[in-house]
This record gives C-alpha cells, sequence and structure tokens, in this order.
C-alpha cells in the first residue's frame, strides 16, 4: 500500500523473487499479451495496486507526468531546477523509483555533480522535492493511481 517506501533493492528483490516463484519476464509477457493496451502500459507495481486496492490502472509514464506536473504547479522552479526535473523525468522513464542516492549512483546525475550538486540548484530542498514527487507519483486516483 506504500510503494513509495520501497527501495530500488526491495523493487530488485521482488523481480528476483517472482522469478523463483515461475514468473519470469518471458510468462508475464506472455499474459500481460491477454491483456488490454490500458494494463499493458501499466507498470508491476500499478498492476498490484489495482488487484490489491482496486485503483484504476494508471501507466508508470503518466504516473511520472502527473507527478511532475503537480510539483510543478505547487512551486516556482527556476529555469535550472526546471531542467533538473527533466532530467529526473527521464530518468524515471526506466526506474520506478527517486531516492536521494539516486543522484550519486546513476551516472546521469554523478557526473553532474551527484546530490550535493542538485541539492544546491534546490536550495537544500531536494530531500523534500524527492518525498513531494514520491507522494504524487503513488498516490491513488482519489488521488491517481
Amino acid at each position: 500500500t506504500r510503494p513509495a517506501d520501497l527501495t530500488r533493492g526491495q523493487l530488485k528483490s521482488l523481480k528476483l523473487a517472482l522469478d523463483r516463484e515461475g514468473f519470469t519476464e518471458q510468462k508475464l509477457s506472455s499474459a500481460v499479451s491477454q491483456l488490454s493496451n490500458k494494463e499493458i502500459a501499466a507498470d508491476i507495481i500499478s498492476l498490484v495496486r489495482r488487484y490489491a486496492l482496486g485503483s484504476p490502472l494508471v501507466s508508470h509514464e503518466e504516473r511520472v507526468r502527473n507527478a511532475v506536473s503537480k510539483l510543478k504547479a505547487g512551486h516556482s522552479f527556476s529555469k535550472v531546477e526546471l531542467g533538473w526535473l527533466s532530467r529526473v523525468e527521464q530518468y524515471l522513464e526506466n526506474e520506478l523509483l527517486l531516492t536521494p542516492e539516486v543522484f550519486d549512483e546513476d551516472p546521469r546525475f554523478r557526473q553532474q555533480g551527484g546530490f550535493t550538486r542538485v541539492d544546491i540548484a534546490f536550495g537544500g530542498n531536494l530531500d523534500s522535492v524527492i518525498n513531494e514527487f514520491n507522494k504524487y507519483l503513488y498516490e491513488t486516483e482519489e488521488s491517481i493511481a
């Protein structure tokens, strides 16, 4: 019920556990071929939320876009901050979670100065921006899935 609290390591562990139990990507892809286009666009977190909580199915891309839009609506970001948000959005095209560690671990951010530089760009508020983003990312549709 709180996917934003999952770490990257926990998500990898979930994938490995699914693989061990026979839910390989190939089998899951085969099962997905039986689904609708909307279901195909959803990631595993959306699928779990749908079946466990009755949340509407929302693709990862759509959740990222919605979260970025809400973040932008709630702040007056500078051009530099908007550039970083764009990089974060691109990063999340292939990743499920944004954590402070990402900025020092992922070469796309590390090569640009890592967490310290991005935090400076956000006036020392990067942790709160990440927390707010993750809150928006996993809201339910009464909020958004």
